[in-house]
């Protein structure tokens, strides 16, 4: 995803500095 339509506000709270979305899931690796 490279972001929301016209709402870069909201991108930036989604997207990490490394580029990748940030979905909050937890992981157990």
């Amino acid at each position: 995803m490279q972001g929301y339509w016209r709402n870069e506000e909201a991108t930036a709270e989604v997207i990490g500095e490394d580029g990748f979305f940030k979905t909050g899931d937890m992981d157990y690796g």
